[in-house]
């Protein structure tokens, strides 16, 4: 989840005006104060696939040049989900910090910019 919102935060840094860089900067520090991170650690499942074949086979006739014909068949697989659990630690409110880091830098720029995205017009 972590690495999800890292990911989206680089890719809209990456198409953002320096108006807009500094107003987020402005409402992280805002938000991290009011609502600091919670740690908790939470078990999760997650999955891990294995394949294992399917009992059917894929059968191909190819005809070569010289005329012969070749049945080529192979066995097909499926994948199978493992379960396994994990305890990972995570911060319960990242996703109602987000939220309000958004709405203070819309706002924040529309006030300032007259645009949400702190576009100077």
């Amino acid at each position: 989840m972590r690495i999800m919102f890292l990911s989206i935060a680089v890719l809209l840094a990456g198409c953002t005006t320096p108006e807009y860089q500094a107003q987020r900067s402005a409402c992280e520090s805002i938000w991290l104060a009011k609502m600091p991170p919670r740690y908790e650690e939470v078990v999760r499942t997650d999955y891990h696939y294995i394949e294992i074949p399917s009992g059917k086979s894929v059968c191909v006739t190819k005809t070569s040049e010289d005329g012969s014909v070749h049945k080529i068949c192979e066995e097909s697989t499926q994948e199978i989900p493992i379960p396994h659990t994990r305890t990972v630690t995570v911060d319960s409110r990242e996703i109602a910090r987000g939220a309000q880091i958004e709405i203070c830098v819309h706002n924040a720029c529309l006030k300032r910019y007259g645009d949400p995205r702190c576009r100077p017009l």
